[in-house]
């Protein structure tokens, strides 16, 4: 019986103590602390010591994904493709959203054309309206020779933002090499209309799509505005002897060819 009575006390003691027991009272996150602390030190500009911060919080917390996150976004601001892409890596795996964009951005910065394909393909199905990723998308496509979905990214990106010059111009340079003279020449004017640059560049493009489409009075004009800024051009002298033959000035057209090949051969021997 006292054993009984005494086993019955020290259980209700334990339940007592267990009922009474509270946790230890917690001061503070210290991967938090110091994750909001890069954050001012961020938006003051002090990347530094922002950076110090963040990889301080994940060595407190090495499944902090908003210091991953930041850290990515840090490193790809100073061109440092590598190191935002292990960072942004890491915090798509902790299940940070939309991610892929910037993984996709540094692959195509660090000539990794495959992968950053990879990456904002599954980027465009996060942001289907974000223009800035179907711009990039048709570029790697471009870069791959994949010219028929280039060409459809770009458009997908005109049809979001009817003023971009740089995809107008780009897209006719896809058309140029779809054989799509017509279309490659619209694409040029237009980009030509919203602003775009008219550098060396840029007119060889146009001349050549002209002369291609069969106008060549039109490409007569560029390749002339062309050999303005680039007097030794021997190539462009040659397609401007070209483009007067087939407007039906073959004399002067045979002359400027001549003259073109000779430029080429002084070229060579000089060389």
């Amino acid at each position: 019986m006292y054993r009984l009575i005494l086993w019955t006390q020290l259980s209700m003691l334990g339940l007592s103590l267990a009922v009474s027991a509270k946790p230890a009272p917690v001061t503070y996150d210290k991967a938090r602390l110091l994750y909001k602390e890069g954050m001012v030190f961020r938006q003051s500009g002090k990347n530094d010591a922002a950076r110090q911060r963040f990889i301080a919080a994940i060595e407190a917390d090495n499944a902090f994904t908003a210091a991953y996150s930041e850290l990515s976004n840090l490193y790809f601001e100073q061109e440092s493709y590598a190191s935002a892409l292990l960072y942004s890596r890491k915090a798509k795996q902790l299940g940070a959203p939309c991610m892929n964009s910037l993984i996709g951005q540094c692959c195509y910065h660090m000539g990794d054309y495959e992968n950053a394909l990879e990456s904002l393909l599954e980027a465009r199905d996060e942001e289907p309206e974000n223009k800035e990723i179907l711009y990039l998308l048709a570029k790697v496509h471009t870069l791959l020779g994949n010219y028929r979905e280039s060409i459809h990214c770009y458009k997908e990106d005109l049809r979001m933002d009817s003023t971009h010059k740089n995809a107008w111009y780009e897209l006719g340079v896809m058309f140029f090499n779809a054989q799509d003279f017509s279309a490659a020449v619209a694409s040029f004017e237009k980009a030509a209309a919203l602003g775009r640059s008219e550098d060396s560049s840029f007119l060889y493009n146009l001349a050549h799509a002209l002369y291609s489409k069969g106008s060549f009075a039109s490409a007569i004009i560029q390749w002339e505005k062309l050999l303005y800024l680039q007097p030794e051009n021997a190539f462009a002298m040659f397609m401007l002897g070209k483009s007067y033959i087939g407007a039906g000035e073959e004399q002067k057209g045979l002359k400027l060819c001549d003259k073109a090949m000779a430029l080429e051969v002084n070229k060579i021997i000089s060389d």
